[in-house]
């Protein structure tokens, strides 16, 4: 049989009108049920009120019995000569008045005989202190509402603090030191009102000591200052197995040792650079930040080399870092002695903020000879700038064999047209071994990716 016929056997359907009899059939029995359940329902209600009632009114019998018993209390006692005494856990007693007069009598006299000893002297100035602190907490409390109220809710602006020619200098605002925060730098989130500001940076000092700026919410507000260096020095010594025939040059300039084989040069960073005909140093060059107060060792080592040839380079004016084959020499463009091994030389001096004529000369050196390069300076204007951006804030910035007195990051660093070289020391580490070569194409502005 296919499943869609009706089964014979089966019932047939009600039609709409019987079931609709069958419903009026059961309405009245319907309607009972609901009546009965809406009796129950009101039943419940009417036994709440009645229960309120009589807890409302018990409540009042109560309050009107207690009056009526202190009335007659009072009235009772009264009559009789007693008086209303209340002892010192807070009870309520009724006594004679010689009897009343003696206790207040006797809780004077314990009362002043108590001042006297330790526990309750202790236990009295417990209590006027946190009597006192409750106080000066409410004063504070009143104030800060009368402020909110006078000034409305809190208001914030910028700051800027930028420090002339110098760099780096730790920020405090209202003397709190503000974290990872050196100049130049723009505070944000700086209430609105009168701030003080003070900069510091070691080997430093700072005019005007203290500045007062006014915090707007309108703009940002500035604040400069003029960072000049004071003569705080550090110690360089060599090492006791160097030979006592090299020169040593710092910064390019050659320095005479005291008989200890020291010298005091100024805090900061320096480029220690020896010298000796017919070796090689290694490495040809130390970079150090020297600290106030320490002493650093300097250690070399030289290796002879009887083909090395003799360079020398001048530039006029002024004088600029030498560069050889793309490395540093630690030497400058004033005429010393730079020892070359045998072999092409491709001679570079750079300068920012200096055109050099020629860019680079490449000549070919031959063992013992002697060579001499001069260039021509020219100033001119820096046309672009680049970005130094780095991980970490407060990395110098080594240009051109140069310490800046700058540290990152610096968001616009000004560079004459032509090619340059980069370093960055943070710490005790060096962005790279050797100076990064800075392509002459880089665009006008940018960034430089530097994972430092």
């Amino acid at each position: 049989m296919n499943a869609n016929e009706p089964d014979p056997n089966s019932p047939p359907p009600q039609s709409l009108k019987d079931v609709l009899h069958d419903f009026r059939g059961k309405e009245d029995a319907l309607r009972e049920e609901i009546r009965q359940e809406l009796a129950l329902r009101e039943q419940h209600i009417r036994m709440n009120l009645i229960r309120e009632d009589e807890e409302s009114r018990q409540h009042l019998e109560t309050r009107l019995r207690n009056r009526l018993f202190r009335e007659e209390e009072d009235r009772f006692f009264t009559e009789r000569g007693f008086v209303r005494y209340v002892n010192r856990y807070g009870q309520t007693e009724w006594v004679p008045p010689e009897e009343a007069a003696k206790r207040r009598q006797l809780r004077r006299r314990e009362f002043i005989s108590n001042l006297f000893t330790w526990q309750h002297s202790r236990k009295r100035m417990k209590q006027l202190g946190i009597v006192a602190a409750l106080l000066v907490a409410g004063i504070i409390a009143w104030i800060l509402v009368r402020q909110s109220l006078r000034h409305g809710p809190m208001r914030y602006g910028g700051l800027m603090v930028q420090s002339e020619g110098i760099a780096g200098a730790q920020i405090y605002l209202d003397g709190q030191l503000m974290p990872s925060q050196v100049t130049p730098a723009r505070l944000l989130d700086v209430p609105v009102g009168a701030h003080v500001v003070v900069v510091a940076k070691e080997g430093f000092t700072t005019k005007p000591p203290v500045a007062r700026v006014l915090v707007t919410s309108d703009e940002d507000a500035m604040v400069k200052f003029e960072l000049a260096n004071v003569p705080f020095l550090g110690r360089i010594a060599l090492d006791a197995n160097l030979p006592s025939d090299l020169t040593l040059y710092v910064d390019g300039q050659p320095c005479t040792l005291d008989d200890q084989r020291e010298l005091l040069v100024p805090v900061g960073g320096h480029v220690f650079t020896p010298v000796r005909a017919g070796y090689l140093a290694s490495p040809p060059w130390r970079r150090v930040m020297v600290q106030r107060g320490e002493t650093v060792r300097l250690a070399f080592q030289f290796q002879p080399r009887p083909d090395l040839g003799t360079l020398k380079v001048s530039c006029t004016p002024p004088e600029g870092a030498v560069y050889v084959n793309g490395a540093y020499t630690g030497l400058e463009a004033n005429g010393t002695a730079i020892f070359v091994p045998p072999g092409p030389a491709e001679v570079v001096v750079v300068n920012n903020g200096w055109r050099l004529d020629p860019l680079r000369q490449v000549i070919h050196i031959l063992p013992g000879s002697r060579h001499e390069l001069q260039c021509r300076a020219y100033p001119t204007d820096t046309t672009r700038t680049t970005a130094i951006l780095t991980r970490t804030a407060g990395a110098n910035i080594i240009l051109d064999g140069r310490w800046l007195p700058f540290v990152t990051p610096m968001p616009e660093l000004p560079l004459s047209p032509g090619e340059h070289y980069l370093n960055l020391y943070h710490q005790g580490r060096w962005l790279a071994e050797d100076d990064r070569r800075l392509n002459p194409e880089t665009p006008t502005s940018g960034q430089l990716p530097l994972e430092f």
